[in-house]
């Protein structure tokens, strides 16, 4: 019974429930074709700026080379002067070795010299004759100034040299002293002249030879 209570059932649920409706097709409009992208136009190159030509630099004119200047002749070793009959010169260096300072005197016999603290005379001076070997001396003397000191009386002058000094051979008699030096360099004289030469016979022109006197003629 309860089988046939719920078939009688379910068919009364089929027989109420309505059909379904058909619907119709919805169909989808086609999508538009994708819009065309633009080609972007080619560019123009972008103008050279004209570069104006640089003008040429003039052409410099040639320097002439300057004529190449003569080596400084190398100093010369002073001399005393030629004197004149009767008369003697000396020359006389000084040196100071601490400063580097030098000094020569052209003196005559007597003739006075001043050279920082030091002062001197020439009293004579001598040369071998000219036929001989060359050798010059001079007698010299030289005192010095010592410093004064603060608050003391200006000291005596102090003898520091007397003698001869030799220009050729200074070894001989050398001024020594701790500060500076003194030497001779030069002297000259006048030595009287010698006798003269005889005179050259003058010589007389050759006589010509006479002529031969002319032979007679033969007959």
């Amino acid at each position: 019974m309860l089988l046939g209570t719920v078939g009688v059932a379910v068919a009364q649920e089929a027989t109420e429930t309505p059909a379904p409706v058909a619907q119709p097709a919805v169909v989808e409009p086609a999508a538009p074709p994708p819009a065309p992208v633009p080609t972007p136009a080619p560019r123009a190159p972008a103008p050279t700026p004209a570069v104006a030509a640089e003008p040429e630099a003039p052409a410099l004119p040639r320097a002439t080379p300057a004529p190449a200047a003569a080596a400084p002749a190398a100093p010369r070793k002073p001399v005393a002067p030629e004197p004149a009959p009767g008369e003697r010169i000396g020359v006389i260096g000084v040196l100071d070795k601490r400063l580097g300072t030098t000094a020569d005197f052209t003196l005559k016999p007597g003739e006075r010299f001043q050279f920082g603290r030091l002062s001197g005379i020439m009293r004579t001076c001598e040369r071998t004759q000219p036929f001989e070997r060359k050798q010059s001396a001079a007698f010299v003397q030289v005192v010095e100034q010592p410093p004064t000191l603060q608050g003391k009386p200006k000291p005596a002058l102090r003898t520091v040299f007397s003698g001869w000094l030799f220009a050729e051979s200074p070894s001989l008699n050398p001024f020594v002293h701790p500060v500076y030096d003194v030497w001779l360099k030069s002297c000259a004289m006048h030595f009287p002249d010698g006798p003269k030469p005889p005179a050259s016979p003058s010589k007389r022109p050759a006589r010509k030879p006479a002529a031969a006197a002319p032979s007679p003629p033969s007959e």
